[in-house]
């Protein structure tokens, strides 16, 4: 995979006058090419959410005022129910960020090692050229000192300044290297072979704006105002994260964004909203200028491609007509209600246990019984007060004994 990357990049490159930077745009546009079928697919699933709102939020209201965790995951099954019913996957737009992903992740290496991949050179000649490059001068080398991680896209840096009387010079240089060193000798014939043709297909040029071999450089705080090339190079990931923050607003203005389940929810948004630009950020200081910019171009035709789609399918408004409308529906398939007062009858404190009516009976009886028992037991501390006869008690007496 990593030479079918290398083998288009390289022939963008050659495309467009050996520019490795035009190489990466073309690059780059074909891949949003190849993935604008994803892009329609997910806009479509979009639409169809939006349009699923009015129901989604029906169901959210019936459980409205009710946060314990058994009424949350009964009110999310009949939303994913709702969804499977109208045939929409909501991990379908997780497809093309995948593979947005893969693709960042094998370019990368391509990048990394552009004399392999890109100019299709074999790694036995990689390996020599670099051995010549770094050997001393008393050894048959050129005594360079090649800086940073990036070793390969320096080597070739230096490779692509050669012309004319250089080139020649470092061709002699290289072969009597190869042919006296007994790591090489032996396939030396092969390597100087392989390294003509690589010449005669042209290499890749790194320099952008007059700036020798800046797309292979790495952003840098030390080198970052010693120079105009180091202070360029320090704005990429900078651009990489501005660039990438802005995307993701205007990519909320242009795509369904789903309803908040819970206020504990918000602050896992804003996390993610933040998280895609840092990593952006990360990865352009420790990578190659040539990626940066890569990514940031890739940035602002996502942004494009995606105005383009929702321009064509725009995202329907839910309106509270509408809510009013999906309640009214639910409640004529007589399950809004009759749910409603189901769950409401039954809505208790998830930490405390139901008792049983047997249960109940039975604790009550049981404690009537000890109060009766314990009334019986405990002596009296006050006399009880003897009821006073009254007037009408005594009249009533009298008449009684009248009938005697």
């Amino acid at each position: 995979m990593y030479k079918f990357f290398g083998t288009i990049l390289g022939f963008f490159s050659n495309i467009c006058g050996g520019s490795y930077l035009l190489g990466l745009l073309l690059f780059a546009l074909m891949i949003k090419i190849i993935l604008l079928p994803f892009g329609i697919k997910q806009q479509k699933n979009s639409v169809r959410q939006a349009k699923m709102r009015p129901k989604e939020e029906a169901i959210r209201r019936k459980y409205k005022g009710r946060n314990d965790q058994k009424t949350q995951q009964k009110m999310q099954q009949e939303i994913m129910e709702m969804y499977q019913a109208e045939g929409y996957n909501p991990a379908g737009g997780c497809l093309p960020m995948l593979v947005q992903l893969i693709i960042i992740i094998l370019l990368y290496q391509v990048i990394i090692y552009p004399l392999r991949y890109v100019v299709g050179m074999d790694a036995s000649l990689v390996n020599a050229l670099n051995a010549f490059s770094t050997a001393s001068v008393e050894n048959g080398g050129l005594g360079i000192v090649f800086s940073g991680r990036y070793t390969e896209i320096s080597l070739l840096g230096e490779l692509s300044k050669l012309s004319g009387d250089a080139l020649t010079s470092f061709t002699d240089g290289f072969k009597a290297f190869v042919e006296s060193s007994a790591d090489y000798q032996a396939n030396a014939a092969t390597l100087m072979t392989g390294f003509g043709a690589a010449i005669e297909k042209g290499l890749p040029n790194f320099d952008l704006f007059g700036m020798q071999n800046f797309l292979a450089g790495v952003p840098s705080f030390k080198t970052a105002f010693k120079s105009f090339a180091g202070f360029m190079l320090f704005l990429i990931p900078i651009l990489n994260f501005g660039v990438s923050f802005v995307s993701g607003k205007l990519t909320k203005k242009f795509t369904y964004q789903p309803m908040q389940q819970s206020q504990q929810a918000n602050p896992t948004m804003k996390i993610m909203e933040w998280f895609g630009p840092l990593m952006s950020l990360w990865i352009a200081f420790i990578a190659p200028a040539a990626l940066g910019l890569y990514w940031i171009f890739n940035t602002i035709l996502g942004v494009l491609q995606q105005f383009i789609l929702y321009k064509a399918m725009p995202i329907p408004v839910c309106t509270e007509e509408d809510v009013k409308a999906a309640i009214a529906e639910l409640k004529g398939k007589g399950v809004y209600e009759k749910e409603v007062e189901e769950d409401v009858g039954s809505a208790r404190s998830p930490y405390l246990e139901d008792f049983d009516d047997e249960d109940d009976a039975a604790v009550s009886e049981d404690e009537d019984d000890d109060d009766d028992d314990m009334m019986e037991s405990r002596p009296s501390i006050v006399e009880p007060a003897k009821p006073k006869d009254s007037g009408s008690d005594k009249k009533k007496g009298k008449k009684n004994n009248k009938y005697e």
